[in-house]
């Protein structure tokens, strides 16, 4: 065992502390500063870590404790269904334009029919994690913004996986060149069913469940059952072709129902070791992504895709909000939620590598490894742009108030 490791996550823990300490000092949200710690410690610059070591697991754990939060903490069904019209009509434009803006843009570039439809699943997925801490950084989590976004980022992601199943499920027999694809589709979507009602079942049975728990002994076994849970979701949804951080999701809304979960003490616990330890790394371990190989000649397309996103994603969700009567700020705070890519894309994006490395004389005339760079690109300009944004929108906002203030004390 390479004993080096542990000074490795020594370091990057410490400075993703001071760095998103730094972050927090100048009214940014923590994350930019763990970010940056990542593009610090990553082959961009110092080469100390990569994103292919063992802090890998750490990450996607970071992620999943990150969208298990948000379930526990902030997704009661109640409340995320008070707003479904919106949360709906805003997945529905996310879905669907982006989808069909990259798809013309991929073609025009000269890319094949399957790997523009693999963009354009990877680049229909908002990142659920990025844009909840980004709400959480601009208190707007627990508002009537944050439960629509929650809505229509849970819905968004549903949407995407689907969509991804039917491209993977497309890729097969075109890559095969055999096989019925409308059978194939079918199978597919019968084990989604399958899954979604598993958890209906746990979401039905799991006060009952838990409460078998309170006569246990044993030092921390409800918090261990707990974590079990989280586990056994998130696996449960990854084997039924659904995203991990659906799974982590649900299994905190869940966890929420149940008394053994409600108190200080275990709320306590978990967000300690969430924000302690895995979500740090999960933030670190996305900015090593950046690598300056074939940067400048990506950049342009990354740009490009990103004009075309903040103009359908943030405009299409900005437009939705005001025909539901949100205010302007909260108009714009919604359609910044749906900008930042992250992990789904990630996962996309990485199944269409492992087609690329599988099929390599389909993929000849195409330049994959020069299109994966533009969308790691992307996914670092979202991520970093949107808490920023977000920030902004807020100061611009709360100076026109009091400067309209200011103004009807004078004009008395």
């Amino acid at each position: 065992m390479d004993i080096n490791i542990f000074l490795g996550l020594a370091i990057l823990l410490l400075l993703a502390k001071l760095f998103g300490e730094l972050a927090q000092k100048l009214k940014m949200p923590a994350l930019l500063g763990e970010i940056l710690t990542g593009i610090l410690l990553g082959p961009a610059v110092l080469k100390i870590i990569s994103p292919d070591m063992t802090f890998k697991l750490f990450a996607e754990l970071g992620i999943i404790l990150l969208i298990f939060l948000a379930g526990f903490e902030h997704g009661s069904i109640k409340e995320l269904l008070k707003y479904k019209n919106t949360s709906i009509s805003i997945s529905l434009l996310s879905s669907t334009l982006p989808v069909i803006a990259v798809i013309i843009l991929t073609q025009m570039q000269g890319f094949s029919l399957l790997t523009s439809l693999f963009l354009a699943t990877a680049l229909g997925a908002t990142s659920m994690g990025v844009s909840l801490a980004s709400l959480m950084g601009v208190k707007e989590l627990d508002t009537k913004v944050g439960k629509t976004v929650m809505g229509s980022l849970v819905l968004n992601d549903i949407t995407g996986l689907l969509l991804l199943t039917g491209v993977v499920t497309y890729a097969d027999v075109v890559l095969s060149g055999a096989g019925n694809i409308f059978l194939s589709l079918g199978k597919s979507f019968a084990s989604i069913l399958i899954c979604f009602a598993l958890f209906y079942l746990g979401f039905r049975y799991m006060p009952k469940i838990s409460n078998s728990f309170i006569k246990f002994k044993v030092q921390e076994a409800q918090f261990t059952f707990a974590i079990v849970l989280i586990l056994l979701f998130a696996w449960l949804a990854a084997s039924f072709g659904l995203s991990l951080i659906i799974g982590a999701f649900i299994a905190g809304i869940m966890i929420a129902r149940s008394p053994v979960f409600e108190t200080y003490s275990f709320h306590k616990k978990i967000h300690s070791i969430s924000y302690g330890f895995f979500i740090p790394i999960f933030f670190v371990m996305t900015g090593t992504l950046l690598e300056f190989t074939n940067f400048a000649s990506n950049i342009y397309r990354a740009l490009l895709f990103f004009g075309v996103i903040i103009t359908i994603q943030v405009g299409g969700a900005f437009t939705v909000a005001k025909l539901f009567k949100y205010d302007t700020r909260e108009s714009l705070i919604t359609g910044l939620a749906m900008l930042p890519y992250g992990e789904v894309t990630l996962v996309v994006m990485s199944a269409l590598m492992i087609l690329v490395s599988d099929n390599v004389n389909f993929f000849v005339n195409e330049d994959i490894s020069g299109l994966f760079s533009s969308v790691l690109i992307l996914i670092l300009l979202t991520v970093v742009m949107t808490p920023i944004l977000m920030k902004l929108v807020n100061y611009i906002f709360k100076n026109n108030k009091k400067s309209k203030y200011s103004t009807g004390k004078k004009t008395r």
